[in-house]
């Protein structure tokens, strides 16, 4: 566990260094193949897109996987989907999100309900994007993001926890 924790760290530290590339307008016909297309797609199903800390009376690491389904051109208006796993704690061992997210430039809001075995809540979220983003003409725009999300009791009386989150997203 140590080791994916040591990995974890390591990467979000090298992609905090990335610099964004200078584009020629034009993507080369291999990047565009099919086979390219369903591997990058593969990819960003399978692999984790969040890791972050869980706050719940004690810190917890967690891993979670985010998937996002744009409903209008702009990109901007999105429907949430994803799974957490928190490897440490049995009461949020896995667990659940739906909801929907705004992306504005580089501020990141959005709604939703989540749910565990500690039960069900409102999770609202902000966040930011970074490196900044660039590109106006262009819907695929990869970047990382950090997201502070609270899990607040249905009844809206309490605060249950907080999760921060670091990212990536492909648009």
């Amino acid at each position: 566990m140590k080791a994916f924790r040591a990995a974890a760290f390591s990467f979000v530290l090298l992609s905090l260094r990335a610099n964004v590339a200078a584009a020629s307008g034009h993507v080369p016909s291999e990047l565009a193949s099919g086979s390219t297309i369903a591997a990058v797609a593969a990819a960003g199903v399978v692999l984790p897109s969040e890791t972050g800390m869980l706050f719940d009376r004690k810190a917890f690491f967690v891993v979670g996987w985010s998937w996002q389904v744009p409903i209008t051109p702009s990109f901007r208006h999105r429907i949430v989907g994803g799974l957490n796993w928190v490897p440490a704690s049995d009461q949020h061992r896995w667990g659940g999100r739906a909801g929907y997210r705004f992306a504005a430039r580089d501020f990141i809001a959005g709604a939703g309900i989540a749910f565990d075995h500690a039960g069900t809540t409102w999770s609202p979220e902000a966040g930011v994007r970074f490196p900044p983003h660039r590109h106006e003409d262009e819907l695929f725009d990869p970047s990382l993001h950090v997201i502070l999300r609270a899990d607040v009791a249905l009844e809206l009386n309490r605060l249950r926890g907080m999760t921060m989150l670091v990212g990536w997203t492909f648009f």
